[in-house]
């Protein structure tokens, strides 16, 4: 018999999927064994004949601790417990952001979506499907206001996006918390893993989960999680409304493009709010597919300001060797041939 808190994980990803349109279709779950992805795979298995869908797990072996290989096999014997095929790979984290001068958090975030991302490729699978609930956006969302951010970052982490062309990333328990998600397993008698990294402080989002929002709720306002989430609430809308006039402007204008370059008429511009410029800054690098990893709040700020002139300079210098120059009326942005 379904309790509150199985009604509240199972209703969260029916209505998530009869929104989406997901039915008949093969997905890729992400699973570590932690209780979020065990909840998540539990509910997906429970729904599949309703749905029509063919859950495929994929896990990938970080082989940060010595336990990651007892992991990989707990997670491939669920796979069997459920009747759900498994794929597994093991990456050298530790060597990967060594290589790439990145962050282990950041490289451990870009690998795992590569992983998922491929196998949804080879699978020919469109939905790839990951556990992050609700105290996973609070922590995101804070994280983002102590690096500094704009809109996009205060709106947290979106339910869908694309992963490529073809295949889109789901998250359909961002509504769901930690709480709710543990409350479903041990009503299940479900197991999961623990994973002892989630504990240490080296990582920042460690330390916001344990020490900073502890002492907000403590000191500052107990209902601190529900108040980061009515921010994203009121800053994804605003966000989705400013990207749909941005892109509405991009269309409009006269525009020419190579792979490595982008050409613009800017009369239509001149009087347009800078935040929505910045939008459309934004959308130019996503279709050009150039890298926006380096590209600051203050980057996007000197290209709107270059865009409607209120920068007495005609070029400017952008991070991965961009170029912007404004010449009368047109706007060039080039990227050097790598």
């Amino acid at each position: 018999m379904d309790t509150p808190a199985t009604d509240a994980l199972l209703t969260a990803l029916r209505d998530s999927m009869l929104r989406l349109g997901i039915r008949q279709t093969s997905l890729i779950v992400g699973v570590s064994g932690g209780a979020d992805s065990v909840a998540l795979l539990s509910g997906l298995a429970e729904l599949r004949s309703e749905f029509e869908i063919r859950p495929i797990i994929g896990h990938l072996n970080h082989q940060l601790r010595p336990s990651a290989d007892k992991e990989s096999m707990w997670v491939c014997q669920l796979g069997k417990q459920l009747d759900l095929p498994v794929i597994t790979e093991a990456i050298d984290i530790y060597r990967r952001a060594e290589q790439s001068q990145r962050g282990l958090e950041e490289t451990a975030r870009n690998v795992r979506r590569d992983f998922l991302t491929r196998i949804a490729r080879d699978r020919q699978a469109r939905i790839v499907t990951v556990a992050h609930t609700a105290d996973d956006q609070v922590e995101t969302i804070l994280h983002h206001l102590l690096r500094g951010t704009g809109l996009a970052g205060l709106a947290g982490m979106s339910a869908t996006q694309p992963l490529g062309d073809e295949c889109t990333l789901w998250r359909p328990l961002l509504s769901i918390t930690r709480q709710q998600v543990e409350a479903y397993l041990r009503n299940l008698d479900l197991p999961w893993l623990t994973d002892e990294s989630n504990l240490d402080p080296r990582f920042t989002r460690n330390r916001i989960r344990h020490q900073l929002l502890p002492h907000l709720r403590e000191q500052f306002n107990p209902q601190v999680d529900q108040a980061l989430l009515r921010i994203a609430e009121i800053s994804n809308e605003t966000q989705q409304f400013v990207s749909t006039l941005a892109i509405r402007m991009l269309d409009e204008l006269q525009m020419s493009s190579t792979e490595n370059s982008v050409q613009f008429h800017r009369e239509k511009l001149i009087g347009t709010s800078p935040l929505v410029i910045r939008e459309m800054c934004v959308e130019i690098w996503r279709r050009q597919h150039w890298p926006r990893q380096s590209m600051s709040q203050k980057h996007w700020q000197w290209l709107a300001d270059l865009v409607i002139h209120t920068s007495p300079h005609s070029s400017l210098s952008l991070p991965h060797g961009l170029q912007a120059t404004r010449r009368r009326n047109t706007v060039r942005i080039e990227r050097p041939n790598i």
